[in-house]
């Protein structure tokens, strides 16, 4: 009797934990830039977020972790490889992908909020 592992055990399991890990951290530096050039900027955003005292760090904790989990699922589907620009790609992309979700959302919501929208702009 052999002991043999688990299919799931066998996979690379530390390399999708660090490239999740570097797609959370292009992911937080692309969200820094972001809130600093919001606040610089006379707040305008680039992922046309708009930041306030309360949702700051939620909304970092949240983006960071949202671009680790996609780039973490996109390297364990075989969707993403494992290479730096990847990383990159991911890391950056996901935010801007993101934001383009959520601003489509608001704009098929309703007129209530497509007239804050406007506003804003």
């Amino acid at each position: 009797m052999g002991s043999k592992m688990p299919d799931f055990l066998q996979f690379q399991w530390v390399q999708i934990i660090e490239f999740g890990a570097g797609c959370g951290l292009m992911g937080f530096l692309v969200f820094l830039v972001d809130a600093i050039s919001f606040k610089v900027g006379h707040s305008t955003s680039l992922l046309r977020i708009t930041y306030r005292e309360r949702n700051g760090f939620i909304l970092l904790v949240l983006w960071t972790a949202g671009a680790a989990l996609v780039g973490g699922i996109g390297t364990y589907i075989g969707i993403v490889q494992f290479t730096k620009s990847a990383v990159l790609a991911v890391g950056v992309g996901w935010p801007v992908l993101l934001s383009k979700i959520v601003q489509s959302n608001h704009e098929q919501s309703g007129p209530a909020l497509s007239a804050d929208t406007e506003s804003e702009a």
